[in-house]
């Protein structure tokens, strides 16, 4: 029997919860929003779609239920937190977010941030490159992103990817 090797993480010592990867479990009570997904699905193919609600307005609601919608292989989930303030750490996550749907996702960038632990031009360049050959179609979808101080995230600069964000409307701007 061949060993199993476990995947290469994105940031050495990081440690994430497989929910941190996940769309949260729908309610037995979801009320169908079809105009909702609507506007979301318009929105995937674009570079940036923020879907903005107060606390408890249903926006992790609304994007698990279209998550759930997709096709396989296309959407990545990422749930932040306030350890995710931390730049090497977000994108760590972002790129085993991203992992879930295509494996390789990050492997270069992944070996920078283990060099020197700190995003760079190079990390950036790497993860715009890999986000540029995922399908047409993709999407991953950044629930809570305040939680991680959206300004200090990105200081480490933007990538091309297509990225749902849910963020809280009293949350910071």
């Amino acid at each position: 029997m061949a060993d199993i090797v476990p995947a290469k993480r994105a940031l050495p010592g990081a440690r994430f919860a497989l929910t941190k990867f996940r769309p949260m479990t729908l309610p037995d009570t979801l009320v169908a929003r079809p105009e909702l997904h609507e506007r979301l699905t318009a929105g995937a193919g674009k570079r940036l779609t923020v879907v903005v609600g107060s606390a408890g307005a249903g926006k992790s609601v609304l994007l698990s239920s279209w998550a759930a919608t997709r096709p396989p292989g296309l959407t990545s989930w990422l749930s932040c937190e306030k350890a995710d303030a931390d730049p090497v750490r977000y994108w760590a996550g972002f790129i085993e977010a991203l992992r879930v749907v295509a494996p390789g996702f990050g492997a270069d960038a992944a070996d920078l941030l283990a060099l020197d632990g700190t995003m760079s031009a190079d990390v950036t360049a790497s993860i715009a490159n890999d986000a540029a050959k995922l399908p047409a179609g993709s999407a991953i979808i950044v629930d809570d992103l305040p939680a991680a101080d959206r300004r200090r995230v990105q200081a480490g600069g933007p990538v091309r990817d297509d990225e749902v964000s849910a963020r809280r409307a009293d949350g910071p701007g």
